[in-house]
This record gives C-alpha cells, structure tokens and sequence, in this order.
C-alpha cells in the first residue's frame, strides 16, 4: 500500500506545524516502508531573516549616528538570541523506517545543518509514548526504545523524537501507530 497522508497541526506553544506520513513499497527489499516528516511552517524561518535584517539595518543607522555604545550593545545581543535560537531548533525532521533494516533518523535545523543517526533493527526494542513533567504541565513524546544486541544485561536506551517540535498528542498518536504497523506487526507476520 502506498500513499501520503498530510496533517496540519500545532506545537504545545502554538507553533504551526505540518506533518507528512507517506507509505511506499521497496522493491529492493520487497517490504513496504514509511517516511514521516514534521517540519514548521516556516513563518518562523522568515521572522528570524528579518529579524536579522532589521537588526543589521539598525546597527548600521546608529553607527552613522555614533550612538554605537548601549543600543548597538543590545541589538548585537538580540541578534545573537535570535541566531543561537534558529540553530537549536529544528526546522524539519523526519523518520525513515525500513523493516528489517531499522530507522533513520533526520533532524535539520534552521541554519542548514543536518545531523542524522541511524538505529540498526536488531536493537529495536518497541515504540512508545512517555511523558515528562514540566513545572506546570505534562508533556507527551515519541521516544523508541533500545536494547542490547549482544548483552541481555544491559539497560534500555531511550531515543527520542521529534522533540523539537512539541507535537500534541493527537499527532503523535497518529505517527506512533503508523511506526507500530509498519516496524513490529508486518515483521512479525513474516
């Protein structure tokens, strides 16, 4: 079975995001996979250039004024905010799960880097949803667990996803069975 499915939806902190699910089959490895991908709308990505932009107009303004002293100080300080902020939080992730083979994993951030990790399908224990507590609310997320593929003894790891994107729980619902079906209950069919 192949096919897209897109939804739109909103971060805990109200952030607009947009989520693709698609489904298609490998012919190389004659199994049906599925790539999920959530990434922010990109209001954010432009606020932040402008942001920048005006930042740099004003640094430029004042310096031909020579009032570089406390407010080229403080905008200089904002932009820094602004730009450490768009390297921390992604823009775009997505997963990449191959039965059999095991899951990709694919975050890239605002500033154009990229950092991928790759979990192996033998250390892939199950698919879950935990929560975390914050000072004021609970905070669901998308987390597979790892064992061990040569040691019973050891603990299980913990990977979480998605996390830069504080999906709510309907999403992650929807992406946790969509993992579930296409990882451990096709490979347990075989």
């Amino acid at each position: 079975m192949t096919g897209d499915i897109d939804i739109v939806s909103y971060g805990l902190n109200g952030e607009h995001l947009v989520c693709k699910i698609s489904r298609f089959h490998d012919k190389k490895l004659d199994t049906d996979c599925l790539e999920v991908t959530i990434e922010h709308s990109g209001r954010r990505t432009a606020l932040i250039r402008t942001v920048v932009i005006v930042t740099v107009i004003f640094i430029l303004l004042f310096s031909l004024f020579e009032l570089l002293s406390l407010v080229t100080a403080f905008v200089t300080l904002v932009n820094f905010i602004l730009l450490w902020h768009a390297t921390v939080v992604g823009h775009k992730g997505s997963i990449l799960l191959l039965p059999g083979v095991g899951i990709q994993i694919t975050t890239t951030y605002s500033c154009g880097y990229t950092q991928s990790q790759f979990l192996p399908h033998r250390i892939l224990t199950n698919v879950i949803i935990n929560e975390t507590f914050t000072m004021y609310r609970v905070v669901f997320y998308l987390a597979i667990l790892l064992g061990s593929d040569c040691c019973i003894d050891q603990p299980v790891k913990i990977v979480p996803i998605f996390t830069e994107f504080n999906p709510r729980l309907p999403l992650i619902h929807q992406i946790y069975y969509n993992i579930k079906e296409t990882l451990f209950l096709k490979s347990n069919k075989t």
